[in-house]
């Protein structure tokens, strides 16, 4: 059984950070911190953006932006 990790994060919407880059750095940091498990799914860009209450691109530019640095 797979289990899907659970989103516990907070967007600052009136930060002067992007909310992608917001996005970004908690999910670089869980990935560092080794918050999920072997063969534990991370969420689906669509879930993030509805439980963030943010766009699908914003998520999809986090992802871009890890991608990008090898995560």
């Amino acid at each position: 059984m797979i289990i899907m990790a659970e989103i516990c994060w907070q967007i600052d919407f009136e930060a002067k950070q992007p909310i992608y880059l917001q996005i970004y750095e908690q999910l670089k940091r869980e990935i560092i911190q080794k918050s999920f498990s072997s063969g534990e799914k991370l969420p689906s860009i669509r879930r993030i953006a509805e439980q963030l209450s943010v766009s699908k691109t914003t998520v999809e530019n986090a992802f871009r932006q890890l991608e990008m640095e090898g995560y």
